[in-house]
């Protein structure tokens, strides 16, 4: 019990430090976390329904590799500005693909 009321007031404290930041917006904030969502479990999802080896070791190594490749992309690779500056998800999918 003690666990979940600290774990409560953690995202309480959280929540309250990323609305108080003038630079950080809901959209982006969802929209990051999509993108996470959609390059971790998308391209295990098709795998699993279109290619008949798949197995459990792609299945794990793709979701960590598209969940990874996400923050790669958002932090290293698109301040990089020009043709790296498009939405994480849409380079990330392949990755995690690749690896399933």
């Amino acid at each position: 019990m003690l666990a979940a009321r600290i774990t409560v007031v953690i995202i309480a404290i959280l929540g309250v430090v990323i609305a108080r930041n003038p630079d950080s917006s809901v959209f982006g904030i969802v929209s990051f976390a999509w993108a996470g969502f959609g390059a971790a479990f998308g391209p295990l999802v098709i795998c699993a329904l279109f290619w008949k080896r798949t197995n459990l070791p792609g299945a794990i190594s793709g979701m960590a590799v598209g969940g990874i490749m996400v923050f790669v992309w958002k932090y290293l690779i698109k301040p990089l500005g020009g043709v790296f500056g498009i939405y994480e998800l849409l380079p990330v999918v392949p990755y995690g693909t690749y690896h399933n």
